[in-house]
């Protein structure tokens, strides 16, 4: 296994009449591939991440450790005329049925290329389907100060990897998702939400190695910002201090993103489950007002 990277960081400092201003950001980027491993494992599903009971990770040459490796889907089975066709797939399928896409194996132009499925949805259909990695990481801090006044911030930014939400998973195999109001039933055939199945999360609709669960894992936070401000020293003096500063901060007040979970910050110091939000508890934000006094 190989890691590249890159890492650049820059720090920005100035007078500007009455205020002083320092800034500083960083860049880093890793990319980490599988480059060997041993003789007839060509492909390892990983047993340590698992959604609804399935592995969802692989470990497989030229693709990052614990990649996801998931089964492509195209909607929901809408008409008679679809679930005609989809029935050589799935000869137990209903209307309302998530469908699974057959990918290529078989050559039939004999040209070296397979340009068509075998007819079977099974393992072999799982494709590279991303993985918990970013592409690159952003961090940015702010300390700026103005006579009395101070401000600080400190900002991070995670773009390119995918997260497979779990929660979300979870919720529509027990039917209390708030989407399966817009399921797919007789009524209501546009729907790509395929049309709940009570079987503990055991039948296709519901499987925990489709794409009907990953997410863009991008996002921005604001880890901290705090606002002070520190009373004049003769003023300070008369009340026997030596200083006094008033502040308020926060703590993660801010999170720009499209995922639909709770927190896209899963982790990824395990990387067996980097991306996988298996009910991740989010991160708390905090406000605080406060003094800081000096005798």
């Amino acid at each position: 296994m190989t890691n590249k990277g890159l890492e650049i960081g820059a720090n920005y400092r100035a007078n500007l009449g009455q205020s002083t201003l320092s800034m500083g950001a960083t860049f880093t980027k890793n990319r980490n591939e599988i480059t060997r491993m041993a003789e007839g494992n060509d492909l390892i599903f990983n047993p340590n991440a698992q959604l609804l009971g399935t592995p969802v990770t692989v470990f497989v040459v030229g693709r990052e450790a614990a990649a996801f490796y998931l089964h492509q889907t195209n909607g929901t089975i809408k008409n008679e005329a679809q679930l005609e066709a989809y029935k050589e797939l799935d000869i137990n399928a209903r209307l309302g049925d998530l469908m699974y896409t057959d990918q290529p194996t078989v050559d039939t132009n004999n040209d070296g290329i397979p340009d068509a499925g075998d007819g079977v949805i099974n393992d072999n259909d799982r494709v590279y389907s991303g993985s918990g990695l970013p592409d690159f990481e952003l961090g940015f801090n702010l300390n700026w100060a103005y006579k009395n006044f101070d401000l600080s911030m400190n900002w991070y930014a995670s773009v390119g990897a995918e997260i497979l939400n779990g929660t979300k998973a979870d919720a529509m195999t027990r039917g209390r998702h708030q989407n399966l109001v817009n399921m797919w039933t007789p009524d209501n055939t546009s729907s790509n939400i395929p049309f709940y199945i009570d079987r503990a999360g055991r039948h296709p609709n519901y499987n925990g190695d489709t794409d009907l669960w990953i997410e863009n894992g991008d996002y921005l936070r604001l880890k901290l910002v705090s606002l002070g401000y520190t009373l004049p020293t003769d003023v300070s003096e008369k009340i026997g201090m030596n200083k006094l500063r008033l502040f308020v901060s926060a703590q993660n007040p801010l999170t720009l993103t499209g995922y639909d979970g709770y927190d896209p910050e899963v982790g990824g110091g395990n990387i067996a489950q980097r991306g996988l939000d298996l009910s991740k508890f989010p991160l708390t934000q905090l406000y605080s007002l406060g003094v800081n006094i000096s005798f």
